[in-house]
């Protein structure tokens, strides 16, 4: 049992392994819980030209029907292909390329691989609703061009209280959802998209919780999480301002479930 100490403490709490304490009786399996660990990234390579607008629903338009399609009218960005250097990454990577990410409410996105034709976006209540919508690399980094973020606010069937207000300091969640598995469990993107509003150090920030683990970002940039064991973890974000007092907007404190899946 010395010799299990001992490993212990030269490895950390880094490691799952096997140690074989009493060799006739065969192997025992100690299991050492990982540490979440943040990483701050730098972003990818820019689209400079890239804009993004949504032409239906139109601001402010009442439709009569709870079923809602999308229209977007995207330039400066191809969907579709995959994003220059995306293998290199080490992150969960879309099949299907490029895409956009729209937002209804504050929902969990949903990718459109193409902008060119009406996006159905499903049964909607009656009342007012908001989309976002901006432009995504194949592994899920937003673009973050000033002109890629699109907003609508509209009313289905009848106008109800709006849920913000776009002129507002709004953070929109975007990454990570859904299941991990394989390398691209490895390491999981957060991101989001800042508007109305900046982050710094000393100034406005964004909490990210992990699993109950609590870190500051100061800028707007992807993180990445390592140290994720198989199974359910909850991720949430908060606008905070520089006193760590939440900043008001019904959007701006979001959660949300992942999974990394067994065997990555």
């Amino acid at each position: 049992m010395r010799g299990i100490a001992c490993c212990l403490a030269a490895l950390g709490a880094l490691v799952t392994f096997s140690v074989a304490c009493q060799p006739s009786a065969g192997a025992v399996s100690v299991s050492v819980p990982t540490e979440i660990r943040v990483a701050k990234q730098s972003r990818s390579a820019p689209f400079p030209e890239a804009r993004l607008k949504i032409l239906s629903p139109k601001e402010g338009e009442t439709l009569v029907s709870q079923e809602v399609t999308v229209t977007l009218s995207l330039q400066g960005f191809e969907t579709q292909g995959q994003t220059e250097g995306a293998a290199e990454k080490g992150l969960a990577n879309s099949a299907k390329g490029q895409h956009v990410h729209i937002i209804v409410d504050n929902g969990p996105y949903m990718a459109c691989y193409d902008p060119t034709k009406p996006f159905p976006i499903g049964t909607l209540e009656q009342g007012t609703h908001l989309i976002r919508a901006f432009p995504s690399r194949s592994y899920h980094e937003s673009v973050k061009t000033e002109g890629a973020f699109a907003t609508v606010t509209f009313h289905v069937v009848k106008e109800t209280t709006a849920p913000i207000k776009t002129t507002d300091p709004l953070l929109t969640y975007s990454r990570p959802k859904g299941e991990y598995a394989g390398a691209g469990a490895k390491q999981i993107m957060v991101d989001f998209y800042l508007s109305g509003v900046t982050i710094s150090e000393g100034g406005n920030r964004v909490r990210l919780t992990v699993d109950g683990v609590e870190q500051m970002l100061t800028e707007w940039v992807p993180y990445y999480v390592t140290g994720l064991e198989p199974g359910e973890h909850v991720f949430k974000l908060e606008l905070l301002d520089k006193d760590d007092k939440p900043i008001a907007g019904a959007f701006n404190s979001t959660e949300r479930k992942m999974t990394v899946k067994e065997g990555s």
